[in-house]
């Protein structure tokens, strides 16, 4: 005879997406300028590329080496919130990039008049081939601008779009202080670690008066705006690591998500252009953090070790400690969430535990607490930032 049967199905955790925007085309910003009947740069020759990055993850780990890209469906672009294949005055003046890894990157190829702006952004679907669902997206807007320049006419460019991404578990440059700081063996030095997904990140920064790039003369005030009321940002301690006329070199460790910043050139002792910088968006991929010892507790045994193996994008994650926040806790027949210690490996004595001897309460249960780490933070001593023998900042968190 066969039993009643009962029916179970597989979950997954669901996606966490976002999608934001950013220029492609450096030598074709946002901005364009229009002196004497003509435009800089000229987006018939020179297309200005905004690029969309979705980003999607699963807190259980089932969301893993995907090409979110190729995987994007339903592709739109907006320009004030009206689809683009709609408007006339757009028509035969763009390209929708449809294969390779510029994929769903808009080329804008129209010219504004000067003084004229336009906001545009892009939504699609996000095919969630774990459960035949599609997941909606839909990006912040990036204005599209034309200025009028004269001989006396003052305009400043940031060469970082709206948004600066930091992925923490990409970041070789903050890895390999750490291991070399804690004499651990490694293949990477310090010229293969700054890959440009490091910490330190250069943000360009250009003013012009009419079409002539000015340099001499010209200081930068930087302020974060995110913040109530706007705080000042000095070069040399804190996230800007130093500024010039040409730009600005920040310390993504020590910047909160969403911390934003402006900066006003002043030339003669007077504010003569500002703008905004960007802001700082903290991505955190999904990972899975599993302990490793899985063998008996044996009569007599004083100490128990245990190592966490944290997985990421299908391998293990070196050095998780100095981005996770990993803690180690027990639960026996008589306490639950007894806890052990921080770190990736742990070691206790057994005698802090209640385990009995009996069958019903000879057992323990060894977990991990984790998440991503906040920013660190810069070591002061009496106001001032404190640094090691080569003048680096030292930071910890």
């Amino acid at each position: 005879m066969k039993s009643q049967k009962i029916y179970a199905r597989r979950t997954y955790a669901p996606l966490t997406v976002a999608c934001t925007l950013s220029c492609s085309t450096p030598l074709s910003p946002y901005t364009q300028l229009y002196r004497d009947g003509e435009w800089e740069p000229d987006r018939t020759l020179t297309p200005c590329g905004i690029r969309p990055e979705v980003s999607a993850s699963a807190s259980d780990g089932t969301w893993q080496n995907k090409d979110n890209r190729q995987l994007m469906a339903g592709m739109k672009w907006y320009v004030d919130g009206t689809d683009i294949t709609t408007l006339a005055d757009w028509r035969g003046k763009y390209e929708i990039v449809q294969t390779g890894t510029e994929r769903g990157t808009l080329l804008v190829k129209r010219n504004l008049p000067e003084g004229e702006s336009h906001a545009l952004s892009f939504s699609c679907v996000l095919p969630d081939t774990r459960t035949g669902q599609n997941v909606a997206l839909r990006s912040e807007d990036v204005v599209l601008r034309t200025q009028g320049v004269s001989e006396d006419k003052w305009t400043l460019e940031c060469g970082s779009g709206t948004v600066l991404p930091y992925d923490v578990t990409k970041d070789l440059l903050l890895r390999y202080d750490y291991m070399k700081s804690h004499n651990i063996d490694t293949q990477l030095t310090e010229a293969t670690a700054k890959d440009g997904n490091g910490y330190l990140r250069r943000v360009p920064i250009t003013l012009r008066r009419g079409t002539k790039t000015v340099t001499d003369g010209v200081t930068y005030r930087l302020k974060r705006i995110d913040v109530t009321p706007a705080v000042d940002v000095p070069s040399g301690r804190g996230e800007l690591v130093s500024l010039n006329a040409s730009g600005a070199v920040f310390d993504l460790r020590v910047m909160p998500q969403g911390a934003t910043y402006s900066c006003e050139a002043i030339v003669g002792g007077k504010t003569v252009a500002s703008g905004t910088l960007f802001t700082l968006v903290r991505y955190h991929p999904a990972v899975t953090v599993l302990p490793s010892n899985d063998g008996d507790l044996l009569d007599g045994q004083t100490e128990r070790w245990d190592r966490a193996v944290v997985r990421l994008r299908n391998s293990d994650l070196t050095c998780p400690e100095l981005v996770l926040g990993l803690g180690w806790y027990c639960d026996t027949a008589y306490e639950t969430e007894h806890f052990l210690g921080y770190g990736q490996e742990v070691k206790f004595e057994m005698e802090d535990l209640r385990v009995g001897t009996g069958t019903a309460d000879s057992w323990m249960e060894v977990y991990l607490d984790y998440d991503y780490k906040e920013e660190m933070k810069a070591l002061e001593s009496g106001g001032v930032v404190m640094t090691d023998g080569d003048g680096s900042v030292l930071v910890f968190n």
